[in-house]
């Protein structure tokens, strides 16, 4: 942890004798200690955070609709309403539908009964005809009128299932559990289908997305930990990326899902969000590079410089010394010192103007 604190530091101390006439009267100056803010010189860990902007979102949303058009009938929920799997959500009107699958089971009766008729004289015939009583194209008369009749029976039939199918998909049922999160359609409305009736929202934690520049976007990968804070919750949370995308977004940035590792009711989807990730510096974490306030250097004509503090004897006590500095770029965290500064020395950062060697 960087320290600073507050030390009085010998800065000026100088002793002036002035002669006056030819005594040897002396007079001697109180040495000036001027109180300076320092801190202790530490190696960073190589790691640079970068925070990004994002909103928040259920971890799993889905939006349901109908597979077939018709007039809503029934809505049987409404937003923010808890919801369980396979919980009616809307009906349509299936009169139509209806009709015509009667429709249809009648036709496919009727198509039954001509494939048993069928059926029964094509026995006939071949009893017929294997006592040589019938001539051979009556045979093949009768073997084709029941191929006609069966292949019709199983197109009924297949067209009956169709139809039952079309009829189930005019109710519209919660796939898993969750919270109705929209309902933008209306009673006796006339749905289109794949027209959105409904979203769902599930899972117990928040994600939240963030868009990456193509710069970053190279060192997130899924499964690395990210920091995030909400505007209106002090708390940070911790989170994991679970989605990095190939492709970018309207805005030429690379969205990146991170989901929470923690639960919690404060949060909603479509609230902002701060994510933070710790990137790595050049040289890598395991180069570990120094980091000061950039207040800490000053520059004159004989380039950049900081004042080092050697401590002494007395406690709270030390004097400034001009040591010269290499700088590199200016982070968030401070700026860089390429050479000059080691771990563990003393600098001073505040009221530097007012030091002399």
């Amino acid at each position: 942890m960087t320290m600073k604190r507050f030390l009085v530091a010998g800065l000026t101390a100088a002793a002036v004798l002035a002669a006056i006439g030819c005594g040897d009267t002396t007079k001697e100056t109180e040495p000036i200690i001027r109180p300076v803010c320092f801190q202790k010189v530490e190696s960073s860990s190589g790691k640079r955070l970068r925070t990004f902007s994002g909103v928040s979102k259920a971890q799993t949303e889905t939006n349901l609709s109908f597979q077939v058009e018709g007039i809503v009938q029934t809505i049987d929920v409404r937003e923010g309403q808890p919801i369980k799997k396979g919980d009616r959500i809307a009906t349509l009107d299936t009169i139509d539908m209806t009709l015509k699958l009667e429709e249809l089971r009648a036709s496919m009766a009727n198509a039954r009964v001509q494939q048993e008729t069928a059926r029964s004289n094509l026995n006939r015939v071949r009893e017929l005809y294997k006592n040589n009583n019938i001539a051979l194209s009556e045979y093949e008369a009768a073997k084709n009128q029941y191929a006609s009749a069966r292949a019709t029976y199983q197109s009924k039939q297949k067209q009956l299932d169709l139809q039952k199918r079309q009829l189930s998909y005019g109710v519209l049922t919660a796939p898993t559990d969750g919270h109705v999160a929209e309902v933008p359609v209306e009673k006796n409305e006339n749905a289109s289908a794949g027209q959105l009736v409904a979203s769902i929202i599930s899972g117990s934690r928040m994600e939240v997305e963030v868009g990456m520049p193509g710069t970053l976007i190279h060192h997130i990968q899924q499964g690395i930990q990210a920091s995030v804070r909400f505007a209106h919750d002090d708390k940070t949370y911790t989170g994991t990326v679970t989605r990095v995308s190939q492709v970018t977004s309207a805005a030429s940035t690379y969205p990146v899902s991170v989901l929470l590792d923690e639960e919690s009711d404060k949060l909603r989807p479509g609230m902002p969000a701060e994510v933070s990730f710790a990137f790595g510096d050049r040289g890598g974490a395991e180069n570990g590079k120094i980091l000061v306030p950039a207040c800490a250097v000053a520059e004159d004509s004989q380039g950049r410089f900081v004042y080092l503090l050697e401590m002494g004897p007395e406690d709270g006590l030390a004097t400034a010394h001009r040591h010269p500095v290499v700088v590199g770029e200016l982070t968030g965290a401070g700026l860089e010192i390429l050479d000059g500064l080691e771990g563990g020395q003393f600098i001073v950062i505040s009221g530097i103007s007012m030091i002399t060697e």
